[in-house]
């Protein structure tokens, strides 16, 4: 008997994926919640922390921001210790909010970052009808020093509810390490030495210069609040702040 043997070769091909970690470059913005006592004495001395308590009330940045906190029912001497505050007097209308904040940044080359922001304001009337939506654009430059902005970054609003039924607020911030042609170009700092704020643009429904900063490297965040006629409101903070 002749047997005919065929013999078949089965080949497989192993195809070995590595997988290599690439570096990170540091190139970020760091955003810190800070107290509410740490932000106020950062806006009256750069050799904060304070340890007088008294030269925080005696001092103009905290009355002022302290009034404008009572006409929403909010007692800043009862929430200095806290990392944000919020509030809304149902009987004036009035809403108030307040959180500070350090940026750090550790590869950005120029002695500044660059911040944006874009609020939005939407009025409803009774029947849940859009009745008013508006936009407004900002453009600032704060001075940094050992790579972090020499003062916290104070956010305050305070609004109230005019003739609509319920308005919701939305706020939209990018900070960056970036530059603006003709307006903020070199590494330095490229305004008075003896500031550490420039206001580019103030609030404006024009969106003017808003659009016009080169980022090499920025970090968005946002929050929002909304409140009624009916007493009802809240907050939701940018996820740094855990309030």
């Amino acid at each position: 008997m002749n047997f005919n043997i065929k013999c078949s070769i089965l080949i497989l091909t192993i195809t070995i994926i590595i997988l290599i970690p690439l570096q990170c470059t540091g190139s970020e913005i760091v955003l810190k919640q800070m107290s509410l006592r740490d932000g106020i004495e950062s806006q009256i001395s750069l050799n904060w922390p304070l340890e007088d308590d008294t030269r925080i009330y005696s001092n103009k940045h905290f009355i002022d921001v302290q009034q404008v906190a009572k006409k929403s029912g909010v007692d800043l001497l009862k929430h200095l210790d806290d990392v944000a505050v919020s509030g809304y007097n149902s009987s004036t209308k009035k809403f108030f909010m307040l959180f500070y904040n350090l940026a750090e940044q550790q590869e950005c080359d120029k002695e500044y970052l660059i911040q944006r922001v874009k609020i939005r304001k939407v009025s409803y009337n009774k029947k849940g009808k859009k009745i008013s939506d508006t936009k407004t654009y900002l453009v600032e430059a704060m001075k940094t020093s050992r790579k972090a902005i020499k003062r916290a970054d104070r956010h305050i609003k305070s609004y109230s509810l005019k003739k609509a039924y319920r308005r919701s607020i939305f706020v939209d911030i990018e900070i960056g390490c970036g530059t603006m042609t003709n307006i903020a170009s070199t590494k330095s700092w490229p305004f008075a030495k003896n500031k550490l704020y420039k206001l580019l643009q103030d609030y404006s429904s024009k969106v003017g210069i808003y659009n016009q900063i080169d980022f090499d490297f920025s970090k968005n965040y946002n929050f929002n609040f909304n409140f009624d006629r009916n007493g009802y409101s809240s907050v939701e903070w940018p996820d740094f702040i855990n309030n």
